[in-house]
């Protein structure tokens, strides 16, 4: 990003009261403080206005939209990398483990955010979702294996589909309590 001439600066004052705004509406949705410290919840709001204030063209779009846009993309942004950086949480034996420690995470609660992931998802990732609601049931895979009729190695590489996509899925890993 390159520095703010003194006008963009003076637009960046009269529109600082949009971060407090963007921070309110995204915490509230997405629990973005969990996360990040306030002080870098706010800093991360203030670089994107910042930005857009520079990249902003008044024929296309008001200031207000525009950088509310960017802030919401910024803390999207934010949150995807943790997410990435926190994901190896979502082994299921380490969820299993979890769910039985006193961690605040519930078996009840990871299985109701995979039904939800079940309800978003089509074909073989629903259908590994379903095979990890039945292994935390207790299921062996063995007994998976007879009651979809399908063979171990399908059973295996349908399990795995479903774990790569609920770990990149901010919706499960929030209602799984996991961020």
């Amino acid at each position: 990003m390159k520095y703010l001439n003194e006008k963009q600066r003076e637009i960046v004052d009269e529109n600082y009261k949009l971060i407090h705004g963007a921070i309110k509406r995204f915490q509230a949705k997405e629990r973005l403080g969990h996360i990040l410290e306030p002080d870098d919840i706010e800093q991360v709001a203030a670089l994107a206005l910042c930005e857009a204030v520079q990249c902003h063209d008044p024929e296309k779009a008001q200031l207000s939209t525009y950088a509310y846009t960017a802030i919401n993309n910024a803390f999207n942004y934010e949150l995807k990398k943790y997410i990435r950086r926190n994901s190896e949480v979502l082994g299921l034996e380490e969820v299993e483990h979890m769910a039985t420690e006193d961690t605040g995470l519930y078996k009840a609660d990871i299985e109701i955010a995979m039904e939800g992931a079940k309800q978003r998802y089509r074909g073989r990732e629903a259908e590994g979702v379903r095979i990890l609601i039945m292994k935390l049931d207790g299921y062996h895979t063995k007994e998976i294996e007879e009651i979809l009729g399908k063979s171990k190695d399908w059973v295996y590489r349908t399990i795995c589909k479903a774990k790569s996509r609920l770990k990149k899925d901010s919706v499960f890993l929030r209602e799984a309590g996991l961020v």
